[in-house]
């Protein structure tokens, strides 16, 4: 809308730019904003729904010339918000117009430009403006972050900021933008296939940041019966050793829960029991008390336990880990890397020995993992 009026003989020129179209879809940027010019004139306006809807800024203080158009004349330039950015103009070219240019740079703080010119011949003066304007906003609508785990094995996914742990936590809201990192981590016999969803792909980190609630898909898969294979091989082993304090076996090896992860069991008559256990570990059992004998049963614990050692004998040259040990495929095989911060990387290759990896080459260790 644009009015004119005189105050004590002085013309006063006031726009509102008001947009007819109807949007209805949340936007970060939603509320009421205010602000001002480069030289100090108040601007403010109003988005809902990912548009601009109204946009006010007093030009009169400007000394404009005569001419306006009538009053509840409404200007319909259609102000939509398209990558956190905005721009209209209004008016003609040959009376009087006014651009402006605007960019979000956070769903609370926003700037742009403004030009204002008019023609002496229809309004008097003839005079041209420009200028810059910053605003800011108090009305911040949450956005959400929500994981969705998929896939027939299990694991977490953590963010960097501490509101994700999925497993258990797998939401969370923010106020805009969302900025974090998410990391998965295959759980025992799993491995992680990839992300899905907000630009996420591949099986490394997810970098995220966004304006409006998004949902990441992260896929598990299940090596399925062999990792009953593996435990029922290590169990056996304990049981060989020691068949004089077990005894008779009750039943047969069998598989639990217990949360996302999956145990195997062997009782004894005697009341005890071998555990190949959530940790990739082999426990015992005996009249209500677990025994660690740090025997690792899986895949995954046993190259994480080959990769720690290599990595304590010489952390001065590997540094900082960058996130934790996670497993990928490799064909239908698969491996284990921890990477740090300086690039290089400790492997738990899928022909069972370790590597070293740094500055794009590989150096065998000799070392096996399995």
């Amino acid at each position: 809308m644009f009015k004119a009026k005189k105050l004590f003989g002085i013309l006063v020129v006031v726009f509102v730019i008001t947009l007819m179209a109807t949007y209805t879809n949340a936007s970060a940027y939603d509320g009421s904003w205010s602000g001002t010019t480069n030289d100090g004139i108040r601007i403010s306006f109003k988005v809902a729904g990912d548009a601009v809807t109204e946009f006010d800024v007093p030009l009169s203080s400007y000394g404009g010339g005569t001419c306006s158009p009538t009053d509840n004349y409404v200007f319909t330039p259609g102000v939509g918000i398209s990558g956190g950015k905005f721009s209209f103009n209004v008016g003609s070219p040959t009376t009087w117009e006014l651009s402006v240019t605007g960019s979000f740079s956070s769903s609370s703080t926003a700037s742009g430009t403004w030009n204002f010119g008019e023609t002496y011949a229809f309004c008097g003066k003839g005079i041209t403006k420009s200028g810059t304007w910053s605003a800011s906003s108090g009305n911040s609508n949450p956005v959400n972050l929500v994981i969705a785990p998929s896939g027939t094995g299990s694991g977490t996914v953590t963010s960097s900021d501490g509101k994700i742990n999925c497993g258990s936590v797998c939401s969370a809201s923010y106020t805009p933008p969302i900025a974090t990192t998410l990391t998965a981590t295959p759980g025992i016999g799993s491995t992680f296939a990839g992300w899905s969803g907000a630009g996420c792909s591949g099986t490394g980190t997810c970098t995220l940041t966004s304006n409006t609630s998004i949902t990441v898909t992260a896929t598990f898969t299940s090596s399925g019966s062999s990792d009953n294979t593996t435990a029922s091989k290590w169990i056996n082993a304990v049981y060989n050793q020691y068949s004089s304090f077990f005894g008779t076996p009750s039943g047969s090896i069998t598989a639990y829960t217990s949360g996302s992860a999956t145990y195997y069991i062997q009782w004894f008559t005697n009341g005890s029991a071998i555990v190949a256990w959530t940790d990739g570990y082999i426990y015992t059992y005996y009249n209500g008390i677990s025994y660690a004998l740090g025997v690792a049963w899986s895949n995954i614990a046993r190259a994480a336990a080959e990769i720690t050692a290599i990595y304590n004998q010489y952390s001065s040259f590997f540094g900082t880990p960058s996130g934790s040990i996670a497993a990928y495929t490799s064909g239908s095989a698969t491996y284990y890397i921890q990477w740090f911060t300086n690039g290089s990387a400790i492997v738990a290759w899928t022909d069972g020995y370790i590597y070293t990896y740094y500055n794009g080459t590989s150096y065998a260790l000799a070392i096996s993992w399995k």
